[in-house]
């Protein structure tokens, strides 16, 4: 069933709000919102900051935790010990001859 909104002067004439957030309303401030609107807001807000937290937490962990890094860091350590090693095998020598 389509509905159509009232028109504003029907709603003059009838006299009074009838606080169903009516489309053409005269008797409310365009910018006032009810109360619901400003439940429904408010919890929009709310679920906006924690799908940001959320995504910001899921990409710190990705990228902590990738394969690219944990693979740099397979490299890196074992470079560091191949310069250990080679630091073992140098023959020993008097500084001070």
């Amino acid at each position: 069933m389509d509905y159509k909104p009232l028109s504003r002067e029907f709603l003059l004439q009838r006299g009074y709000c009838c606080e169903n957030n009516c489309l053409n309303c005269p008797y409310k401030d365009n910018n006032m919102k009810t109360e619901k609107q400003n439940k429904d807001s408010m919890m929009n807000f709310i679920i906006g900051v924690i799908g940001i937290t959320l995504t910001l937490i899921v990409i710190l962990t990705l990228r902590l935790t990738s394969p690219e890094e944990q693979q740099h860091q397979e490299i890196e350590t074992e470079l560091l010990n191949e310069m250990e090693t080679h630091w073992d095998t140098l023959p020993a020598c008097d500084p001070y001859p």
